[in-house]
């Protein structure tokens, strides 16, 4: 396994190792798959069995709440401390 830099990988055709790039592009697809895969499942989902379909699409829409009001109280917390330390020297 060739050891490269992945901050100055900008493409999976820069990788030598064709096991190495594989396993770069495999992972690069994940994203897509799982978007996919998502909105595919919601669709056929419904059609198959929708109350399970139901369920996931409003703990996901849960989850994206609860993770909103975390980041909103962390980002708030975050400001306050940095206009606190703003005024020291």
């Amino acid at each position: 396994m060739s050891r490269v830099n992945p901050l100055e990988l900008g493409r999976a055709t820069e990788i030598v190792d064709p096991h190495d790039r594989r396993i770069y592009r495999a992972l690069e697809m994940l994203h897509g798959a799982l978007s996919w895969g998502t909105l595919i499942f919601s669709v056929v989902g419904a059609w198959l069995f929708p109350v399970w379909t139901a369920i996931f699409v409003i703990a996901f829409a849960l989850y994206w709440v609860f993770r909103f009001f975390y980041f909103l109280f962390h980002l708030q917390a975050g400001y306050r401390k940095f206009r606190e330390y703003e005024t020291t020297d």
